[in-house]
């Protein structure tokens, strides 16, 4: 159900011929496709007679093999004979165009005489691309998805055998923030003693003390004091100030580090995690048990797809016309060359037209198109496109596709609805639950795919009908719970799923649903749902045990310390409060005073100065 892709594969093959063809043009020609071609798929490419003469303007061969790389006694693609004619002006001026390439008797599956593995070099690990990144990201989902493996619930695996294989990381993490946070608390503390509040508080206080009002006769007196007690202010506020300034700068210093405390909690529970993974204790949810059972078949074949994708970007931008220097950049506020896209200029190559045709399978024979397969797609204003097809007496499939790359971004779309697939034989699932194989049913597949530079949009619906399971070659040592299961598929004659992928390569979503979703998972909470609380309890327990005391000591260290700043802080506040409280008492007992010395002096001297 899933041969489609040598469609693409032959379209990578005939890319790199042409890119071969406008290179190369020796003897060796055969040679070298064959040996590009080989590192392009990674497994055997080989072509029986390649005839190519520039005098005739011809390029044939007799047979074309293209091993699958998965497996590698097997044909990804076949054809028999092909030749085309080359276009006689264009070659004048180094450029190569056909108008017509007719494939005929294009396979897929055919076997092969001879092994088509081979060993190629190790190649250092270039900048992975965008598609490169989806891959890794989907590999990596499904190695991280809890598998459906019931034989550990039958060997009672418990958490201390899970803990032993693990490394708790959070103690040695929170040691080394307690370490950190020390010295910041030293250096706040410090910063915070060089205000001396204390020593300027009883120097200030003894100042203030020592002005006595009531020993006040005279008005130059008043003067005097009041001058006084106005530099005593002048001091007073200027240590607030310093006060409020280290405050606010101690405050903030304290705030920025909340977000690394709070890192505490999450490296316990990455702790848990970690535990849990190890465990692979499996969420019996029902969102979960389609992507439990389907998910990595699907997946793999997924990237396969994904795969041969990233190849014709690469090919197409080995072949892509170097006319305007993409890599250029002009300085800014500097002028510009705006490079304008000539008329009627013919491509570095272009291949205008493949017809294809061949058999999908015995009862199902495919014809089909793919158009413009061309150096620059600027160059003629139209995007590269595919579109095979065919009807059987059960079977039918469309494969349309289209590659846009005309206004330089990296755009592909992808649909393919095939119906009527034998389900013969085929196995749906890699799980242990599931039977190897089908003996009998129908496939209908419903699919698009669609990638706009680094974002990727995929559905997958499939549904197999009028099913029948093959048990003849089921494992035999199946504990109870999986036998249960497994007779509880014998009832069922249907199965359908929804695969999705969607986001940036970088951050994927996965997601898959089917039919059988909630029948596993109500029959497994029912059996198996108690043992895995407990075990997640047991797990949860080690990890909190291990952890605790120093989650304990840290949180009480945060809070000592804290707390030591904090009655710091107020203290000092209350001091200043209470300066400017003694201060306030002594303009009350002058404003008091000057009233008196008023109604006693008849100059009124002293209202000029208040």
């Amino acid at each position: 159900m899933w041969r489609k892709k040598g469609i693409i594969g032959l379209l990578i093959f005939v890319l790199l011929v042409f890119a071969a063809i406008y290179f190369l043009t020796d003897a060796w020609l055969e040679s070298e496709i064959e040996d590009n071609g080989t590192q392009a798929v990674g497994a055997k490419v080989e072509i029986d007679n390649l005839r190519f003469s520039l005098l005739s303007l011809q390029l044939g061969w007799d047979r074309l093999q293209v091993t699958d790389p998965a497996n590698t006694m097997t044909n990804m693609v076949e054809t028999d004979s092909c030749e085309f004619n080359f276009d006689f002006v264009p070659l004048l001026s180094g450029k190569v165009i056909v108008e017509d390439f007719i494939i005929k008797n294009v396979r897929n599956g055919t076997p092969r005489e001879t092994d088509g593995r081979v060993e190629l070099p190790v190649e250092e690990d270039g900048e992975p691309s965008e598609i490169d990144k989806a891959i890794t990201a989907l590999e990596k989902d499904m190695e991280d998805a809890a598998i459906l493996n019931l034989e550990q619930f039958t060997r009672k695996v418990n958490a201390d055998s899970i803990l032993a294989l693990l490394e708790i990381k959070s103690p040695q993490k929170i040691d080394s923030l307690q370490k950190s946070l020390t010295q910041k608390y030293d250096s706040w503390n410090e910063k915070i003693s060089n205000i001396k509040v204390d020593e300027d508080y009883k120097r200030i206080e003894k100042k203030i003390t020592a002005i006595k009002i009531d020993e006040i006769k005279r008005a130059d007196q008043v003067i005097t004091a009041v001058n006084m007690v106005t530099q005593i202010k002048k001091d007073v506020d200027s240590l607030r100030n310093l006060f409020n300034e280290t405050q606010k700068e101690v405050r903030a210093e304290i705030s920025q580090t909340g977000n690394s405390i709070s890192l505490v909690d999450d490296w316990i529970q990455q702790d848990y995690q970690s535990a849990m993974s190890k465990a692979k204790l499996p969420d019996l949810s029902a969102e979960n048990i389609g992507q439990m059972l389907f998910g990595k078949k699907v997946v793999n074949n997924l990237n396969n797809y994904l795969s041969y994708v990233d190849k014709a970007r690469e090919y197409y931008s080995y072949v892509e016309s170097d006319e305007v220097d993409k890599e250029e950049k002009t300085p800014r506020l500097e002028g510009q060359d705006i490079y304008f896209y000539k008329q009627n200029v013919d491509p570095d190559f272009w291949l205008k037209n493949i017809e294809l045709s061949g058999a999908a399978t015995e009862m199902l024979f495919l014809n089909g198109n793919v158009k413009n397969i061309v150096s620059d797609q600027r160059l003629i204003g139209q995007p590269t496109s595919i579109n095979i097809g065919g009807k059987g007496i059960r079977e039918s499939l469309q494969f349309d596709g289209i590659l846009n790359y005309l206004d330089g971004n990296k755009k592909e779309e992808f649909v393919l609805k095939y119906n009527g697939i034998s389900l013969d034989g085929i196995s749906l699932s890699d799980s242990k639950l599931m039977p190897n194989n089908l003996q009998k049913g129908l496939g209908f597949i419903d699919a698009n795919l669609n990638l706009n530079n680094d974002e990727i949009f995929g559905e997958i619906k499939f549904d197999a009908k009028d099913v029948i399971f093959d048990f003849s070659n089921s494992e035999t040592n199946l504990n109870e719970a999986e036998k249960f299961l497994q007779n509880l598929i014998k009832g069922v004659d249907n199965i359908n799923f929804t695969a999705k992928i969607e986001g940036k390569t970088n951050n994927l979503k996965f997601s898959l649903k089917s039919n059988l979703d909630k029948l596993f998972a109500d029959n497994l909470k029912s059996m198996l749902g108690d043992e895995v609380q407990k075990l997640k309890n047991q797990i949860n327990e080690k990890v909190n045990n291990e952890v605790t005391k120093y989650k304990t000591q840290f949180d009480g260290f945060v809070d000592a310390q804290k707390q030591q700043l904090d009655e710091k802080l107020a203290k000092y506040g209350l001091q200043l409060d209470s300066l400017n409280g003694l201060l306030e008492g002594k303009f009350d007992g002058l404003e008091k005073k000057k009233k008196e010395l008023e109604g006693s002096l008849k100059d009124k001297v002293l209202e000029k100065i208040f």
